[in-house]
């Protein structure tokens, strides 16, 4: 189970998702009982279709947070 949870969380940082907002979206989830195709949607390649707001952009904050000050 462990080495499945850092597995999605890689995944969510290849990308760029939110981790925290895409375990606590798919936990809400998972007790509704999902039909496979919407198991698929729930990964974390698909998320970010159905969720655009949690899109990691922390690299971005900080790169534009080093212009700004430079």
């Amino acid at each position: 189970m462990g080495a499945f949870l850092i597995s999605l969380i890689d995944s969510c940082k290849e990308k760029r998702v939110e981790t925290w907002a895409y375990f606590r979206d798919v936990f809400l989830r998972l007790p509704w009982g999902l039909r496979p195709e919407q198991l698929r949607e729930l990964l974390p390649d698909r998320w970010p279709r159905l969720h655009p707001e949690h899109r990691w952009t922390i690299l971005e904050f900080l790169r534009q947070e080093r212009h700004t000050v430079s």
